[in-house]
């Protein structure tokens, strides 16, 4: 119930996940209030919860995880049971994302054979060219 108040309730089920009371159901309450502010507790319960609360949580994060989620739950992959629960919440977020994030490439959707690059120095690109000295 207290998923359905989306970021009002984040706060609150933060507070119940961290007291180790009903932390499946606080956990699946985060999951269903849609609201990204929910990740931080959530990637916490994966990490340091019960199994059956890490299960939860890894599906929770499919729901409301950002790109950032991913490599919380790429850690959790790792263990055998929450294997399947981790890459389905990782390629839901993927599925997701919009445009390319640092090291990410991506089709420009303006030109035809285009490639954009997320905007960070470190994840530049290069294309030989015939011309030395000269980037595309």
């Amino acid at each position: 119930m207290l998923g359905t108040h989306g970021a009002d309730a984040t706060p609150l089920l933060g507070r119940v996940l961290r007291s180790g009371v009903f932390g499946e159901a606080a956990v699946r309450a985060l999951g269903a209030t849609g609201d990204p502010s929910a990740e931080p507790p959530l990637l916490r319960a994966l990490a340091d919860g019960p199994a059956s609360v890490r299960r939860a949580a890894a599906k929770a994060l499919g729901r409301v995880g950002t790109r950032n989620a991913v490599a919380g739950l790429r850690e959790a992959e790792a263990d055998k049971e929450l294997r399947s629960a981790a890459r389905q919440a990782i390629a839901q977020i993927r599925s997701r994302l919009t445009g390319a994030g640092q090291g990410q490439l991506s089709l420009a959707e303006d030109r035809t054979g285009r490639l954009t690059i997320a905007e960070d120095e470190s994840g530049q690109l290069s294309l030989a060219d015939d011309k030395p000295g000269v980037r595309s």
